[in-house]
């Protein structure tokens, strides 16, 4: 049978694993919410861009009343 301080020891090893490991996913959890927004930001740009490349070409190679 496992003696009291060597429970008492597993117990205080796993709390403090416990406490790492919330500790990690509290940093995860802000570090995605941050990648989100800058892939929203990213994302955005991207269809800004594109709309802009479009406008161009239709500028360029457009049919033109000309």
């Amino acid at each position: 049978m496992i003696r009291q301080d060597t429970m008492e020891q597993i117990i205080r090893s796993q709390q403090e694993q416990i406490a790492g490991l919330l500790e990690t996913n509290r940093s995860l959890v802000e570090s995605n919410g941050k990648l989100l927004e800058q892939t929203d930001a990213l994302q955005r740009k991207i269809q800004e861009l594109l709309s802009q490349i479009a406008w161009l070409n239709r500028q360029l190679f457009g049919r033109r009343s000309e």
